[in-house]
């Protein structure tokens, strides 16, 4: 397996591997995240995107398979629910989806407990493309955005009419529909989405099922001067139920370990549903100058009901949980010239409340409680363009975060029911486009996380948790030697200090949520690679290498639990024919510790190694014009593996299987 990667490594730095759009497009895409209106190559950092003509091409069912297959990132799974699956990026492992902010057209969708942003919630019909942003972008994101920032964008500007009928099915009883529409009245000015989705499966463990309604649209007025208004709906139900873990014996000895009939929790189950408005908006000064925003309001509501049985007999719990949140973010833009210098300036705020309340039976929680978070900052960057290859920057944000816990007494009661942290960041850097097709930069970050409620909730008695704060330097490069060919290339140092860990051994042999002793290193590469040729094939690679480990304290020198130390994507495309082509790849994840094992005295988590395989049919004559038919196998040689395990003081290693070889059949008509 060595050799694989030292070839896979190999090939990367002789450009093969994955974009989706050739290289002369993607350089042409505003990335909104950059809030900037930039493109790829004027953003200072190792951005990728996944566009609609991505999307479609690789058939999946919805976000989390999207990334796992094409983005350079890691996703986690609990028991194969899509609704429960996490993200992680640069070396983070336990509750790394803490450290990476995913918005939907630039809206926060985080959430303030230690759950992790439900992805299901955006129709993977309605994307238009998916934006990436690897390292710290806390200066224009704020908090939590450490490892990244995954921005899904889902409201394009196209007059065009288009309409969206798809419908899939496979093993282990998944089925699903998506029916969309999109357009406009170009004369009016007014563009329009709206769709609908549904997917269910009795998934791949007992008690292991799911369900998904999704339903969303919006609206948007295009002014002459090129100011807009837009408004934009959402409502999410999602039911699943909830398998457990498995002990190290029971995941040992099952007689197929996708299909478990073991474990505890044979009736928890769950469901949650959330629904939501947006604003968002342009305001034209002049052309150098424009006033954006966006504002947004949210309400979610999750029960869930835990059945389990332990040493004193069956236990029935239930956790209701009610959060409404609200933000707005105004930002001011100018990209007017400075002196004989080109010049873009932005300066902006943000604005956020969530409102969270707790309701239980559980003997171990109060009844009822109550969590109110506000924050609030504000943020300048510049960049000057020196001459036309040579950019410099610097940016700086204050935030304030202002915790309350109400109510939360008892068995479990908080030593620090409040807490207000002031939190600063920065960063500074160099971008160099010496030609039109090539990007480099250079970059020092600063960053900060604030604790999670529940975090803030369970920590040691007589001790307050402080925010995660550290830093991080990247150098990387873009090329695209030729319209077909690409090579994106990072390095980075970070150094984090007080992050956040839950540790089985904290006090008296309690768990709780800990600082860490000392300081946590992380130093690490990321590339990738691709071809494209339209109507012929593709090839992408994806390579990532991260040692993360304590550097000082009791746990000096040792591993970080849940950072796998490489992982490999190798994805292709061949058409045997215009009309119909095979596709598939490989994704290799190295070892990684066990959840909660800081001082690596649990062994590790074997590496694995996925294949899968599929085929398209995309017929271009009389009325299946439009129409796509794609099959495809994951997991083809049926691999026996876990992306998530932990590590208890009592119960010790627990197992949370991943799926088995499984099948998918999507028919899609586009008119």
């Amino acid at each position: 397996m060595h050799t694989l990667m030292l070839a896979a490594v190999a090939a990367a730095t002789n450009a093969v591997a994955g974009a989706h759009t050739p290289a002369a497009e993607l350089g042409t895409v505003v990335v909104e995240a950059s809030r900037l209106g930039q493109t790829k190559m004027e953003v200072p950092s190792y951005v990728e995107v996944i566009d609609a003509k991505g999307i479609s091409e690789e058939g999946v069912k919805d976000i989390p398979a999207l990334l796992e297959r094409r983005a350079n990132l890691f996703v986690r799974h609990l028991s194969g629910n899509p609704v429960q699956s996490a993200l992680s990026m640069r070396g983070y492992g336990d509750n790394s989806f803490g450290r990476i902010v995913v918005s939907v057209d630039g809206e926060r969708i985080n959430d303030v407990d230690m759950s992790a942003p439900n992805l299901m919630r955006i129709p993977l019909g309605a994307v238009e493309r998916v934006e990436i942003l690897h390292g710290p972008q806390c200066v224009l994101f704020g908090d939590g955005a450490s490892a990244g920032v995954v921005n899904i964008v889902t409201s394009g500007n196209d007059y065009t009419p288009r309409r969206t009928v798809e419908v899939f099915g496979g093993r282990y009883g998944t089925v699903g529909a998506t029916i969309r529409t999109r357009g406009g009245i170009e004369d009016e000015g007014l563009v329009y989405h709206a769709g609908g989705d549904w997917l269910r499966s009795d998934g791949y463990r007992d008690n292991g099922g799911y369900s998904i309604w999704n339903a969303n649209g919006g609206i948007r007025k295009n002014f002459a001067n090129g100011s807009y208004l837009g408004l934009s709906a959402f409502y999410n139900h999602s039911s699943y139920e909830m398998p457990g873990s498995l002990t190290e014996t029971e995941y040992r000895s099952c007689r197929h370990p996708f299909m478990a009939q073991y474990g505890n929790n044979q009736n928890s189950r769950a469901f949650q549903w959330s629904s939501g408005l947006r604003a968002d908006g342009r305001i034209v000064i002049d052309e150098d100058q424009h006033i954006d925003f966006t504002a947004s309001f949210e309400h979610r509501f999750r029960h869930t009901k835990w059945e389990y049985v332990s040493g004193y007999g069956p236990t029935d719990n239930y956790y209701d949980y009610s959060l409404f949140a609200y933000s707005f973010s105004p930002r001011y833009v100018n990209e007017g010239m400075l002196g004989n210098f080109g010049n873009t300036f932005i300066a902006g705020t943000d604005f956020r409340l969530d409102t969270y309340r707790r309701r239980t039976n559980s003997p171990y929680y109060p009844e009822q409680s109550h969590f109110v978070r506000f924050t609030g900052g504000g943020y300048v960057r510049d960049e000057i363009r020196l001459t036309d290859w040579l950019g410099v920057f610097g940016g700086v944000r204050g935030e304030g975060v202002v915790n309350r816990w109400y109510g939360y007494s008892g068995a479990q009661a908080l030593e620090h029911p409040r807490n207000n942290h002031g939190l600063v960041t920065g960063e500074t850097g160099a971008i160099l486009n010496p030609t039109d097709n090539l990007k480099l930069f250079v970059k020092w970050s600063r960053f900060y996380r604030s604790p999670f409620c529940d975090e803030i909730a369970y920590t040691e008695p007589g001790k307050a948790l402080d925010p995660e704060v550290g830093h991080s330097t990247d150098l990387g490069l873009e090329w695209r030697p030729t319209e077909e060919t690409h090579l994106d290339f990072s390095v980075f140092h970070t150094e984090t200090k007080h992050e956040i860990f839950c540790e089985p051994y904290a006090y008296y042999g309690a768990a709780y949520n800990v600082n860490a002793p000392a300081k946590t290193v992380r130093d690490g590469l990321e590339a990738s690679a691709g071809w494209e040729r339209e109507k012929v094939g593709s090839l992408g690679l994806a390579y990532n290498l991260t040692y993360a480990r304590f550097d000082g304290g009791e746990f000096d020198g040792c591993d970080i639990p849940m950072a796998p130390r490489q992982s490999v994507r190798l994805r292709g495309e061949w058409y045997l024919v215009d009309e119909l082509s095979v596709f598939g790849g490989c994704r290799f994840v190295d070892r990684q510790r066990f959840g909660s094992d800081f001082r690596n005295e649990a062994g590790s988590l074997a590496s694995y190694t996925l294949f899968d395989l599929g085929v398209k049919f995309m017929p271009t004559w009389g009325v299946f014009k439009g129409c796509t038919v794609s099959a495809g196998i994951d997991n083809l040689l049926d691999r026996k593996y876990c992306d998530y395990a932990g590590y208890g003081t009592w119960q010790g290693r627990y197992y949370y299987p991943a799926c088995g070889r499984t099948f998918m059949v999507t028919v899609r008509y586009e008119f």
